[in-house]
């Protein structure tokens, strides 16, 4: 039971960690805390009183404490549980004004309030089960239904997903415990409580699963996030130092280069000249690829206005036609609506123009290029579905890497495309994932924040 204590808290403090500003996720957080205390009691009662009862170093005084710190954690968890659940819930929702959530947050905190009043808890803890049931329940219920109707009303695939993975690890331990803890108890089945350590036991495996396979509550998300961030200022600053080095290296080089040509051609020496020409044209070619290099991997500052999205989709597929000309490629955009995005347009049409040349390289012959856009409850999501070669899964945690590419055969690729593109997205308090299968396509989402849209 301690472990399953332990375990608890935890996995509060984890999600807490990933993403403390939202208010969902602090509710989220403070669920598996007040949750926690339920267990508390239980280690209170079953293995700290037991042992000093036993032991030589017990007293009245500390026997007493135990017994009513037991009793607090017991309150908490059963009157608090339900009540953060429901928040949680609500406070998920993209819908309702933040003041009206904070006003339904105090009324709901009256049954709190209530039992406190009518529960005693000296010198043995009684709680009214019958009073508890009648707004506990409805407090899980409406809770749960929230959440379900997220995952029924959602569009974007990987926040469906999200949300089904939310009912697996939220809604369905939180019914289970309304039906043992509180429902169970006005039939007066007061151990079946126990079973719960195995439902908590098995979520706490689950969510390490998908944490790592999928990612819960931005776990993922924000572990993937800093290892990115960190590779990325790394390789930003070493991009510099190359191109500060090799460009005085490459001066020296020219300057001696020039003063062989001018020697070449004052002596008329037809085959220095051309082996003077051989080395410009390799210390530009060096020059332009670092350049090339810096130019993807320098800090971003974007130049932002109000710009119509689908316009900046078109032109930057339509810069790509020569290269989706090879390919006999079919590019689909959606309809043009009007959807005004303060962002950097210029830097938007590099990365829309990057996934372009990256999908029409993997297709076949007569392959498709699908845009999507649409809303999710925090974001603007620009989808780009390709039904070309894919991904394998072990390419896959790596694409987003720096200098790392899966077409070895090409020697003009560095592998800064996607990390470019990401880090513009970055910039914008974006996302950007990939989804792929080999032999299935890619798809590349770009979640843009709601804030973001003009009107």
């Amino acid at each position: 039971m301690a472990i399953v204590l332990l375990a608890v808290w935890i996995l509060g403090g984890v999600i807490w960690f990933t993403d403390g500003k939202r208010i969902s996720t602090r509710w989220a957080s403070a669920t598996a805390f007040i949750g926690g205390f339920g267990f508390l009691a239980g280690v209170i009662d079953e293995i700290w009183l037991p042992y000093f009862m036993q032991s030589n170093y017990q007293t009245n005084t500390l026997l007493q404490t135990l017994d009513y710190l037991s009793n607090i954690s017991s309150y908490i968890c059963q009157a608090g549980l339900p009540y953060a659940f429901l928040m949680f819930a609500v406070y998920s929702q993209p819908e309702g004004a933040k003041r009206l959530k904070k006003h339904l947050s105090l009324l709901l905190f009256i049954p709190i309030l209530i039992t406190w009043y009518v529960t005693p808890i000296i010198p043995e803890l009684q709680f009214h089960y019958g009073w508890m049931v009648l707004w506990v329940v409805p407090y899980i219920l409406v809770g749960s239904y929230l959440i379900v109707m997220q995952f029924v009303k959602e569009r974007d695939p990987i926040m469906k997903r999200s949300h089904v993975i939310t009912i697996i690890l939220c809604v369905i331990p939180v019914l289970f415990v309304m039906v043992t803890i509180y429902i169970f108890r006005t039939m007066g089945l007061y151990d079946a409580w126990k079973y719960n350590l195995w439902i908590i036991a098995a979520q706490f495996i689950l969510f390490l699963i998908f944490s790592l396979k999928y990612g819960v509550l931005g776990v993922k998300i924000r572990v993937e996030r800093h290892r990115l961030d960190t590779t990325f200022r790394a390789m930003t600053s070493g991009a510099e130092i190359l191109n500060h080095s090799v460009k005085n290296e490459v001066g020296k080089v020219q300057l001696y280069a020039h003063r062989i040509e001018n020697y070449a051609e004052q002596t008329h020496n037809e085959a220095l000249q051309k082996d003077v020409r051989v080395i410009m044209q390799s210390t530009e070619h060096l020059l332009a690829m670092v350049q090339r290099i810096r130019s993807k991997m320098q800090d971003i500052t974007l130049q932002e206005n109000s710009h119509d999205l689908v316009t900046v989709i078109k032109q930057a597929v339509s810069q790509a036609q020569p290269i989706m000309a090879s390919k006999q490629a079919n590019v689909i955009i959606p309809p043009h609506v009007s959807i005004r995005l303060q962002c950097d347009a210029v830097h938007l049409h590099e990365v829309f123009t990057n996934l372009v040349v990256n999908a029409v390289e993997a297709l076949r012959e007569d392959g498709v290029i699908k845009f999507n856009l649409y809303t999710s409850k925090r974001y603007l999501v620009v989808s780009v579905e390709d039904n070309g070669s894919g991904i394998s899964k072990e390419n896959l945690p790596f694409i987003l890497d720096p200098f790392f590419s899966t077409k070895k055969n090409s020697s003009t690729n560095f592998g800064l495309g996607l990390s470019y593109c990401y880090n513009v997205m970055r910039k914008h308090g974006g996302l950007l994932e990939v989804h792929s299968e080999k032999n299935q396509g890619t798809t590349v989402f770009l979640y843009f924040p709601l804030d973001r849209l003009v009107n």
